[in-house]
């Protein structure tokens, strides 16, 4: 991210696994702190990305949950 701002280039963040989102699930992570600053990390990203890339239909449907007007494309193999 700090590069996309620095030189002015595109940000394409892909997505192959869902975390924190499962580390939470599983019980693996206890530390709320921790937690809240995983899914704030999260956010930004998805956030300042220009595009985002999601490795299944599955993960496309939760981050069309969490980004509103942002390209999820899918690549699937």
């Amino acid at each position: 991210m700090w590069l996309k701002k620095r030189l002015n280039l595109k940000y394409i963040f892909e997505v192959g696994d869902l975390c924190p989102m499962r580390l939470c699930k599983w019980d693996m992570l206890k530390i709320n702190l921790f937690i809240n600053a995983l899914y704030w990390l999260e956010k930004m990203i998805y956030k300042e990305s220009d595009s985002i890339v999601a490795l299944s239909p599955s993960i496309k449907t939760v981050i069309e949950k969490k980004v509103e007007r942002k390209k999820i494309h899918v690549l699937t193999i």
